[in-house]
């Protein structure tokens, strides 16, 4: 459905170069069809569902994190390389002003950190979007598979990570009830995989 918009295909064609000339392996053979793809598919059908255009969401979830294909890492830093690299890409392709402000936006708060969180219903197809991708894919499973556990962590580090990480995207994220009873027993099934139980 949002492949068929010209300027969310110009971008995500753009996007996925970015990721397949990454010097990370996990950003070049997996990043950008295992999540950031996913993403845009779950934020497209979301927006749908739920009357919300869907230029917005679509473009947040493809663009979200994308410093991360230049190897950058750590906060502030992400945040900020992310929102420039992304209003680059958006200007190429013609998106600007508002709605570019509005998707930079999104994706400053998409992880929903401390009081952090969307605050627009684009913004909360996108933070939706984007845990769904998570909880709902391989994306807890390939790094530690792949090798890629990043920053030297170790599988217990890397375990409290994941619980940490599946209640924020359960708990803060998912702001639509229909994602919420969808995940619910996966959810369940990766705090039992990864060592704490009850949702």
């Amino acid at each position: 459905m949002w492949r068929e918009d010209e300027v969310l295909a110009g971008v995500a064609h753009e996007v996925e170069a970015l990721h397949r000339a990454s010097a990370n392996p996990c950003l070049r053979e997996w990043f950008y069809e295992g999540h950031v793809e996913v993403v845009a598919d779950y934020a497209a059908k979301i927006a749908a569902r739920e009357g919300v255009g869907m230029r917005v969401p679509v473009l947040a979830g493809l663009l979200h994190d994308i410093a991360r294909t230049v190897m950058v890492e750590d906060e502030p830093q992400l945040t900020e390389d992310s929102e420039r690299m992304a209003r680059e890409v958006m200007a190429r392709h013609g998106v600007s002003g508002g709605d570019a402000d509005h998707v930079c936006a999104i994706m400053a708060v998409h992880s929903c950190r401390g009081e952090k969180g969307p605050t627009t219903a684009e913004g909360r197809v996108m933070v939706t979007a984007d845990a769904m991708a998570h909880l709902m894919t391989d994306f807890y499973f390939i790094l530690p598979f792949k090798g890629w556990l990043f920053g030297g962590l170790s599988f217990e580090a890397y375990k409290q990570w994941v619980l940490e990480k599946t209640a924020r995207d359960f708990g803060k994220k998912l702001k639509f009830e229909v994602e919420r009873k969808e995940a619910a027993p996966r959810v369940e099934a990766l705090r039992v995989l990864f060592g704490a139980a009850g949702v």
